[in-house]
């Protein structure tokens, strides 16, 4: 019975089974295929689920759901036939609460910390995603938090952190801190350093009361000598042989090179390496002794010691006897750049002898360098001079690749000037060249570059610097190194010191050796490097400084010196512009050096200032020392001015001294003198300036106050060879029109105009549209957006702001007719543009302003009317400025510098623009400008009226100007009045 009952209950098991349960391999997915499942399965789509049973296998149920509380996941009881739920598996986590026919297992996966430099801070839970760090123990740190959660969309950014000092290390909070002393460690996640600990199994041999002493021998002694006594030393003999065998052998070969060696170059001895050898072979062969008890052994020491040193004795003997004694190279000094003056100077002479002499009789590196890092190999063969590029390359004297201050090589520096001298086909040149690519080829097998012993002593010095290795700051002191000695890159001990905070090194440099604080290190100077709020030392420091730098700028030296050679005194004078050291630089010109003195490259003390950005320098030499010629027309062995060098953007500073004392020389490409020197060429029939205008890339189509060309004026002068030149070479537009639309060829001869109508029809000319026009559309539209006040560019500082556009519109009508009131302020205060200009329709800004104020009053915007109301306040206030003489107006200093021709463009091309204040400042300066003419014989009174500038006439005609002076073309300016029909004007002269 009881049998029977058993088979029907399993019968009745497998029935419901096949009933309510059924397995799958996959649950349908949410949606659509799941709606379809649960109503061909079950009544409704809350009832039908998708589960793991017990034995993790995908059960298909029809069942009343069951609400799942966070963190769990809904699973089948085969034997309950009931649902319950169990926590989410590894890997997966369920943040909210779910329905039992909602999901199937736990929804979210969690995150890895895989990224660059992540590891895991948290494991997560069932409710939650883990969580990452960086992992500072290898210098990773993290932007915001010490963890984050990526599920949270945190920024787990991590970035490689490193700290300052190579001696610190990240804790767990991400920041810089001591590193843990020897036998410590810091352990993940901690703060402190914990002792570590290590656990071996160390197996003794001795007894209990061996533990505290044996005889006299602790156990740390017994250790090491239980050590030894199992090293074996059966090899030792053999191995001490050898040693001696190879030292023996090496004091046998100085002694053979010191006595059969023929050279003219004093034989050097150093004695460390072979002290440094005897020492090696006396521990080998006591510790042999000591603990291998070879009693034999140490006889042969003593013997072989005895003899080492019999054998050192006798050498240096000899060595005094038969060689002058000439101590390596210690210290860098001025007596040592005086040497590599002299050398420089003979390789560019091509003088030989006195490069042999140098070579052996003087302690000298003849690879070394000059404050240009011009080498004997530059100057020998940019001078052309064969013997000495013979005599370098036969002794592999210097490196064939080396680059000078300029990036260039010995190689390079011959081709620039065989260009120049169209030297191509000339053998001397190639027969340089051809040695030079010789010598590059061969050089690398020979031996490679090595460090100059100028670059060597530089680092020694800086490195003390760095590490504020005061002793031997001190010691170079006391062997006068020259203190401000700078690296190829230009970095001087001062400079290392600063930045490292060394305090005590930037007193001591200062006080005691009085080293020079305007050394520029990638343009930057000493006090230029701190980060002035990052601590008090820094602070400090800064302050030293500064102060320094205050006092030696006002400071001079007692006493005067006796004159010393030219050599001594040019290397003087170029080191201390180098190095901006403006003290020694008066004290030079009080004892009566020749401040113009340049060396083997035609370089100046002004040219090497210009080069290394000394602009007090620069000012002393030009203020001063007059070297205003020097700026101008000083042109070193590569043609190169020193205002010329100045042209950099990175020299602002420097470019305003030589605008400050030389005005002349504003470089900018609608620069006034630059056109005045153009047409006054062009009228004077001066073919070289017109040519070196031309090599210099200045637009030949510059135009005047009247609109004319150098064309112009060569033509109507008469000047077939100019004309020649510009329409041949300068390729120069024949159809620009001047002022009253008079072309080239209107006022010219028939020679003049068949030689003009034959380059008007040459095919191929277009127009180019110069600098000076691409510079102006920049402008303009800054003025009409209204953020030319804000411009901050060199090439925008020095820009004329008054130069106008083919509809002679300035930036100051752009910046009124928009309203910009910020820019109208700036063109009119810090530009100091004239508010009279106008432009082809014969309207000034402020005829703008005033159309604009009347077309906001008709559209009814008072706001914008308001505006344009203010900036025409601001013009008229400017105009009234102008026009009251009651207003003192100071002489111009730097007007009276030009020559007659200068003063008069400026002073005409100043009345075009109707710029009464610097025409009244002009006047003070040279009463005679107001009837002076220029080449087309128009005075000042001529150009106000052709502008219609009738205020201007008003002053002129007050201050004597002569209304009945006639120009080339007979008019008179009552003429221009008339023909432009101003009645205003008219009357004027009437009166």
């Amino acid at each position: 019975m009881l049998k029977s009952s058993l088979v029907l209950f399993g019968i009745y098991i497998h029935v419901a089974e096949s009933v309510f349960k059924s397995y799958v391999d996959q649950c349908p997915l949410q949606g659509k295929e799941r709606i379809f499942r649960s109503s061909s399965v079950c009544q409704s789509l809350q009832e039908y689920h998708c589960m793991y049973d017990d034995d993790f296998r995908l059960a298909e149920i029809c069942q009343t759901f069951k609400q799942l509380p966070p963190g769990n996941y809904p699973r089948y009881s085969s034997y309950g036939d009931d649902i319950y739920y169990d926590p989410c598996p590894a890997g997966l986590y369920q943040m909210g609460p779910a329905k039992s026919y909602e999901i199937t297992n736990c929804l979210f996966t969690k995150s890895h910390c895989t990224s660059e430099g992540q590891i895991l801070c948290s494991n997560g839970s069932e409710l939650s995603d883990v969580t990452c760090r960086c992992d500072y123990q290898n210098g990773y740190a993290m932007v915001q938090t010490k963890c984050c959660s990526p599920t949270l969309f945190d920024d787990c950014t991590c970035y490689k952190k490193k700290c300052l000092d190579e001696n610190q290390e990240l804790d767990p909070d991400y920041r810089c801190v001591d590193k843990c002393r020897y036998g410590y460690e810091r352990k993940q996640g901690e703060f402190d350093c914990t002792l570590i600990v290590e656990t071996k199994n160390i197996t003794e041999t001795v007894s209990n009361t061996s533990s505290l002493r044996i005889g006299s021998k602790r156990r740390t002694d017994l250790f090491f000598d239980n050590a030894f006594m199992q090293f074996d030393l059966s090899y030792m003999k053999i191995i001490l042989f050898i040693i001696l065998g190879i030292y023996i052998l090496h004091i046998v070969v100085i002694i053979i090179y010191g006595a059969y060696t023929r050279t003219l170059r004093p034989f050097r001895f150093k004695l460390f390496p072979y002290l440094a050898w005897a020492v090696t072979v006396t521990l080998c062969l006591v510790l042999s002794n000591v603990y291998a008890d070879f009693k034999w052994i140490a006889q042969i020491v003593f013997s072989v010691f005895a003899v080492q040193l019999l054998c050192v004795f006798l050498l240096c003997l000899y060595l005094l006897y038969t060689h002058e004694i000439v101590k390596d190279l210690v210290v860098f000094n001025e007596e040592y750049e005086i040497r590599i003056f002299k050398l420089l100077t003979a390789a560019s002479k091509g003088d030989v002898v006195e490069m042999q002499r140098l070579r052996n009789e003087s302690c000298i590196d003849m690879e070394d360098v000059d404050y240009d890092s011009r080498s004997a190999l530059h100057l020998a063969a940019c001078s052309n001079q064969i013997k000495a590029v013979d005599f370098i390359v036969q002794h592999h004297l210097c490196f064939p690749e080396a680059t000078d201050r300029w990036n260039r090589s010995a190689e390079d520096d011959v081709k620039w000037h065989q260009k120049q001298k169209n030297y191509h086909y000339d053998d001397c040149y190639k027969e340089v060249l051809e040695k030079l690519k010789k010598y590059k080829e061969q050089y690398q097998s020979k031996r490679e570059e090595k460090t100059h012993f100028r670059e060597s002593k530089a680092m020694e010095l800086i490195k003390a610097a760095e590490k504020g290795d005061l002793h031997t700051i001190k010691r170079l002191f006391k062997l006068e190194t020259d203190m401000n000695l700078p690296n190829s890159a230009g970095r001087t001990a001062l400079h290392a010191a600063a930045e490292n905070g060394m305090k005590h090194i930037v007193d001591y440099l200062i006080d005691k050796c009085e080293v020079s604080p305007f050394v520029r290190w990638s343009n930057k100077r000493p006090i230029e490097i701190l980060k002035v709020d990052e601590n008090e030392v820094t602070q400090q420091i800064s302050e030293k400084l500064q102060h320094y730098m205050d006092d030696l700028k006002e400071g001079k030296f007692a006493g005067k010196e006796d004159l010393p050679e030219e050599d001594v005194q040019i290397v003087r004078l170029l080191n201390c512009a180098s190095r901006g050291d403006i003290k020694r630089m008066r004290h030079f010109k009080d004892c009566g050096y020749k401040m113009d003195a340049c060396d083997y490259d035609k370089r100046t003390a002004l040219h090497i200032a210009v080069s290394d950005n000394q602009e007090h320098i620069v000012k002393f030499l030009l203020g001063k020392c007059d070297q205003q010629r020097i700026a101008k027309n000083g042109g070193d062995r590569w043609n190169v001015t020193p205002w010329e060098a100045a042209k950099n953007s990175a020299m602002e500073v420097v470019y305003n001294e030589f605008l400050n004392h030389c005005p002349e020389l504003m470089d900018t490409e609608n620069d006034d003198y630059r056109t005045c020197r153009l047409i006054y060429a062009a009228a004077n029939s001066d073919v070289s300036t017109l040519q070196s205008l031309h090599e210099k890339k200045v637009d030949m189509n510059l135009r005047d106050y009247d609109g004319r060309t150098a064309l112009h004026l060569a033509a109507a002068n008469g000047h077939v060879e100019a004309v020649e030149f510009l329409v041949k070479e300068a390729k120069v537009n024949v159809s620009i029109p001047d002022r009253d639309s008079r072309l080239p060829m209107t006022d010219a001869n028939e020679e003049i105009r068949k030689l003009l109508r034959e380059y008007k029809n040459n095919v191929g000319q277009k127009a180019k549209l110069s600098v000076k026009d691409e510079t102006l559309t920049v402008l303009m539209m800054a003025a009409s957006k209204g953020y030319l006040h804000k411009l901050q560019d060199f090439k925008y500082k020095y820009f004329k702001m008054d130069s106008s556009d083919y509809l002679k519109e300035t930036p100051l009508h752009v910046a009124a007719a928009k309203g910009r009131l910020d820019d109208v302020k700036y063109l009119l205060n810090e530009r100091q543009v004239s508010p009279f200009a106008r432009n082809s329709f014969w309207k000034m800004p402020v005829d703008l302003v005033s159309e604009k104020i009347k077309f906001w009053e008709q559209k009814g915007r008072e706001s914008r009317k308001e505006d344009f109301e203010k900036v025409k306040g601001v013009l008229q206030k400017a105009m009234d400025a102008a026009s009251d003489e009651s207003i003192e107006i100071e002489e111009d200093k730097n007007f009276i510098k030009h020559s007659d021709e200068e003063r008069i463009f400026l002073f005409l091309n100043r009345a075009c623009k109707g710029d009464l204040k610097t025409i009244r400042r002009y006047l003070q300066t040279d009463i005679k400008l107001c009837n002076k003419i220029d080449y087309d014989e128009r005075s000042a009174l001529h150009m106000a009226v052709a502008e219609g500038h009738i205020h201007l006439v008003k002053y002129l005609l007050e201050h004597g100007a002569d209304k009945l002076m006639k120009d080339r073309w007979q008019r008179t300016p009552l003429d221009e009045a008339k023909e432009s029909g101003d009645q205003n004007m008219i009357r004027l002269f009437e009166n």
